[in-house]
């Protein structure tokens, strides 16, 4: 299993502005970079597990990931066992790009070859057409959120105990809340929060007794962390229906078995 090594503080982390306004990065490789600087040293790296906790697919992380390495934010060296062989691989984090960026190529040196044009069949048709689609709904999504991002990872640094504090509190709601999706989102909507115990505990309650509804009780309607958060939706009614259990259904089932057992027939 290929592990992380970075330098950093415990409980909080410090990130360089030189990555955060690196405009030759998109948002998602600057998230994932800070994302990454927020695990704990010598972390078991993997695609999917990034890909679980930042609530992005695959595909998405590994290009993020290639962005850093490609602008020297990121590299990958395979380590050698006693015995010579190749073992795992180390990925190294800097918080300044470690090689320069690549030169565009001149009309001397640059060679363009013009792709054979194939004609696509109406099943290829078709889904390009859906693909063009579902790319235009992501591009409109991001550019109603960046804004949103940009502005709350360039917001004010809070003093050392607030932060520490602000961080305990979110590891404890990240814990409780019942759908674990886009923590990285989260951790900001949650930072955005005025620093204030006696509201995270009513947040922590507001959770757990949200827990406890129908409504959230096979997750299907739990909104993201991150839109609770923006929604305050602490401060809604909260619904007093608990959800039914197993437990009393098959007590119910077995009640009815032995009443039909009972009757004379």
């Amino acid at each position: 299993m290929a592990t992380m090594r970075i330098v950093k503080n415990n409980n909080f982390s410090i990130v360089s502005n030189a990555i955060i306004r690196d405009t030759n990065l998109s948002l998602k490789a600057r998230g994932l970079f800070i994302l990454m600087l927020s695990l704990p040293e010598r972390w078991e790296f993997s695609v999917k597990g990034l890909s679980k906790i930042a609530g992005e697919g695959l595909d998405a992380i590994r290009s993020g990931l290639h962005e850093l390495e490609e602008q020297g934010y990121l590299s990958r060296q395979r380590k050698r066992n006693a015995e010579g062989k190749l073992g795992d691989m180390e990925y190294i984090l800097y918080e300044e790009p470690q090689k320069p960026k690549a030169e565009a190529p001149t009309e001397e040196t640059s060679t363009v070859v013009e792709p054979m044009q194939e004609i696509p069949t109406q099943a290829e048709s078709t889904q390009i057409n859906k693909d063009i689609k579902n790319n235009r709904l992501n591009q409109e999504q991001r550019e109603r959120e960046e804004p949103k991002l940009l502005s709350r990872l360039n917001g004010p640094t809070l003093p050392l105990e607030a932060a520490q504090l602000q961080n305990e509190y979110f590891k404890r709601f990240w814990l409780m809340y019942p759908r674990k999706a886009k923590q990285f989102q989260a951790q900001l909507a949650w930072n955005a929060l005025p620093v204030d115990v006696e509201l995270y505990e009513k947040i922590l309650k507001a959770v757990e007794r949200y827990s406890k509804t129908r409504q959230w009780a096979d997750k299907t309607y739990v909104p993201y962390p991150e839109n609770f958060l923006d929604g305050k939706r602490w401060e809604d009614d909260i619904p007093t229906d608990a959800p039914k259990k197993k437990n009393d259904v098959a007590a119910a089932a077995e009640a009815v078995v032995a009443g039909l057992e009972g009757m004379e027939w």
